[in-house]
């Protein structure tokens, strides 16, 4: 990064405008975790904002004012909606957020595109440029941002969101909850300030091209002394934090060393963190999330029939037959590995990484050899089930909220992919799996026996005693050290099904990378919540995935055939999710669900 081996001016300028970004997002999101919750949605709202600044700021100095106020302004709007949602309406933070981030993950495919478009000249060299004192703008920006996290540290409000994070046991009652709404405000205006950063940075709105991701911000905030799970912490400390991370970035550039080796190594840091935080008494910790609202007994059955009848009234009634039963078996199997960790109020990050990680091992190691197969399966299986198992554990051990402990696990596995897939020739799939998944796809009807089995198995399930026992038994939060001694093996679990998906996905898929498991994540995450259980809440039966699977296949081959493009459908897929979510917390559903308990 230095200019002829000493640092000038310059090179401070390109540094800061390197870590502004981050530094804003992790700003932004020291707000969400003091007032006690979780926003999955930083990235994507600051891609988001990247994205339309792209497409719509012109060279005229109007619409460079306009679109570069009008960015944080609707990261604004976008924080109402979830703090209206998580402060008033009481729903996790966590589900909406991830809602929330697949709306704006879809709306920004399709305002990027592949076009190749690129932001104004004049708008980068008004953020990357100099003032007319020669002090170059970045270092001021800088100065600017560090100033406004004082004033977060310092600021009555910011002190009475903290208040509001620390008595979050009923915000309505103690009148937090416009404090915790406030939270949420503040978060979205700097996730849009940081993507109009980023647009300035980058300046592109190509979607391959990431925000500062979680595992980052998450660490910065650790890095800064912030708990998420006690509600404290400095808002100048996730900013230096931030700083922090962004010199590690620069620094591996500047040694030559791998950059496959980054997620892994800000993953150590975010457990380092998690492991030498603060110590105290949780004030409402993640471990144990509060209960749901029961899912009427009989919705997703009432769910899949409508879907059924929709798709009927519109012309595809006989879809029902023509589902890939391929695309339902690596839907079904995704969605019971994140079932069994929702079941328990968790949601597992790990996934997709434990995906891309089998599917290249499947690869590397069988080396095209259907013979391989009788070692590499099971070994392949083993090593998701103990990451997996690793998981649950290192979250137990940290008390720690696992959304977190799973992310910086996520990113281990990413550098451990990245690594094999840098450093060695890949593998071909085995001629076996394609063969059994080929074998699979000529037969159609196959679709429909894999529908109706477990269809009849889940409607029996509603009175087989073993089942309903051992969900009230997770779902209840007094044996909380039985639970908790469990967690590993329900994490093995999730980990096992996620790598029996990685050995298979590159016969179905036929790609393997670290984004193969990504088109498939939001219809599993919607068939989970739509067959009753609550993502980040307690309880549910996970046997109804049966049935809403291919209720959700069978919506997106509704919106494929009225033309729908596949950016909306992810938006439309992901705010049919965030509605879901919406309804756990209604009171007609709550009143419903009692009404249907009484007569069963």
């Amino acid at each position: 990064m230095a200019s002829g081996g000493e640092f000038t001016l310059d090179d401070w300028a390109q540094w800061m405008m390197a870590c502004l970004p981050l530094m804003i997002a992790a700003i932004a999101q020291s707000q969400v975790v003091l007032s006690g919750g979780q926003g999955l949605a930083a990235g994507s709202t600051a891609l988001f904002v990247n994205a339309l600044l792209v497409r719509q700021m012109d060279g005229e100095t109007g619409s460079i004012l306009f679109w570069a106020l009008a960015g944080p302004l609707l990261g604004g709007a976008i924080g109402l909606c979830n703090g209206y949602l998580i402060g008033f309406r009481r729903l996790p933070s966590t589900a909406v957020t991830m809602a929330t981030g697949f709306v704006l993950t879809g709306l920004t495919l399709q305002l990027a595109g592949f076009e190749g478009l690129t932001v104004p000249d004049r708008f980068r060299g008004a953020l990357l440029g100099d003032l007319p004192g020669g002090l170059p703008v970045p270092l001021v920006a800088g100065l600017v941002v560090l100033a406004i996290a004082i004033g977060l540290d310092r600021w009555r409000p910011g002190r009475r969101i903290r208040a509001a994070g620390r008595d979050i046991a009923s915000p309505a009652a103690s009148g937090h909850a416009a404090w915790i709404l406030a939270a949420y405000v503040i978060a979205g205006i700097g996730y849009g300030a940081s993507g109009v950063f980023l647009a300035a940075e980058i300046g592109s709105a190509e979607p391959t091209i990431s925000a500062p991701s979680l595992l980052e911000i998450y660490t910065a905030l650790i890095l800064g002394g912030s708990a998420p799970r006690l509600c404290q912490g400095s808002v100048l400390g996730a900013a230096l934090g931030a700083l922090a991370i962004g010199t590690l970035t620069d620094l591996f550039s500047d040694l030559a060393l791998p950059g496959y080796l980054v997620p892994a190594t800000v993953g150590l840091l975010l457990l380092l963190g998690l492991r030498f935080a603060p110590a105290g008494d949780p004030v409402k910790p993640a471990f144990e999330p509060p209960a749901m609202t029961p899912w009427p007994r009989y919705l997703p059955a009432l769910i899949a029939t409508a879907t059924l009848a929709l798709a009927a009234l519109l012309g595809f009634g006989n879809a029902i037959l023509h589902i890939d039963p391929l695309l339902m078996l690596v839907v079904t199997l995704l969605a019971i590995a994140m079932a069994s960790v929702i079941v328990i109020g968790h949601i597992d990050l790990s996934v997709p990484a434990i995906i891309g990680f089998a599917a290249l091992a499947t690869a590397q190691l069988s080396q095209g050899s259907d013979a391989a197969l009788l070692w590499v399966v099971p070994a392949i299986l083993l090593a998701g089930g103990l990451i997996g198992w690793a998981n649950g554990q290192i979250g137990r051990r940290l008390q720690a909220p696992l959304v977190l402990t799973t992310l910086a696990t996520a990113g281990a596995l990413n550098s451990v992919t990245l690594f094999v897939a840098s450093k060695f020739f890949l593998g071909a799939t085995p001629l076996a799996i394609k063969n059994f998944l080929m074998n699979m796809a000529g037969v159609p009807e196959i679709g429909f026996l894999v529908l109706a089995v477990p269809l009849l198995l889940a409607l029996a399930a509603f009175r087989w005693r073993s089942i309903q026992r051992w969900l009230q038994h997770m779902s209840d939060p007094a044996p909380q050290a039985r639970s908790r001694a469990s967690y590993p093996w329900v994490f093995a679990a999730s980990g096992l099904l996620a790598a029996a998906l990685g050995i298979m996905l590159p016969g179905y898929a036929g790609a393997i990378s670290l984004t193969a498991p990504d088109p498939f994540m939001l219809p599993a995450l919607l068939a989970v919540q739509l067959a009753g259980l609550c993502i980040a809440r307690r309880g549910g039966n996970p046997i109804m995935i049966a049935l809403t699977v291919p209720a959700v296949l069978l919506i997106d081959i509704v919106l494929v055939g009225l033309g729908v493009p596949a950016p909306f459908r992810t938006a439309l897929l992901g705010a049919i999710l965030l509605a879901s979510i919406a309804l756990h917390g209604a009171a007609p559903l709550r009143r419903v669900a009692r009404r249907l308990g009484k007569a069963a």
